[in-house]
């Protein structure tokens, strides 16, 4: 047993791992399992990226690849046109990012002066006609994936809000009919 107590933290280490609480902010990297709940604040990802093509603040985008150069995850808008699943929305763009550019993305993203005419609650889902765009209708034509990517969180026809979400989505759909 090796313990250690600092400010509002306290911890120790044994043999099968490490326990204890930390109260406030943890920066760096956890490996292993953590058991317990996280409160306090929000769990939202970043991650540093490289941009596969121009990405507009906003943009859906998925993983499309990895820039050995940078060590850096490629990202590209995504698509539900029914091409590919793995195109469908993992994060979302908080700020525009050029074409071959280092930006970061995150898991969720609330956009505000948009047109949503739509009760507040109700659910947007990834474009299958514009690439890295969110629509207020689900994907209807045959062979396009359903991906539900956020909901409306302001009824507004020009400041209302939407608050995008993929890397919380609950999954993808195939449209069959």
């Amino acid at each position: 047993f090796f313990g250690i107590t600092s400010g509002t933290t306290v911890f120790k280490i044994t043999e099968s791992g490490v326990e204890g609480n930390v109260t406030g902010n943890v920066t760096g990297n956890v490996t292993g399992n953590v058991t317990g709940s996280i409160s306090g604040g929000e769990v939202n990802p970043t991650v540093a990226v490289i941009a596969g093509e121009a990405i507009l603040k906003g943009d859906l985008v998925y993983p499309s690849g990895y820039d050995a150069t940078s060590g850096k995850i490629k990202v590209k808008k995504a698509d539900a046109d029914g091409t590919d699943p793995a195109k469908c929305a993992w994060f979302v763009a908080p700020a525009a990012i050029e074409s071959a550019a280092a930006g970061t993305v995150v898991g969720a993203y609330e956009l505000t002066g948009q047109n949503t005419t739509s009760d507040v609650g109700t659910p947007v889902y990834l474009s299958d006609t514009t690439p890295g765009a969110w629509s207020a209708n689900a994907p209807a034509t045959a062979g396009d994936f359903i991906q539900q990517v956020g909901v409306v969180t302001a009824k507004d026809g020009t400041n209302g809000k939407v608050l995008l979400m993929p890397f919380y989505s609950k999954g993808v759909t195939l449209h069959t009919s």
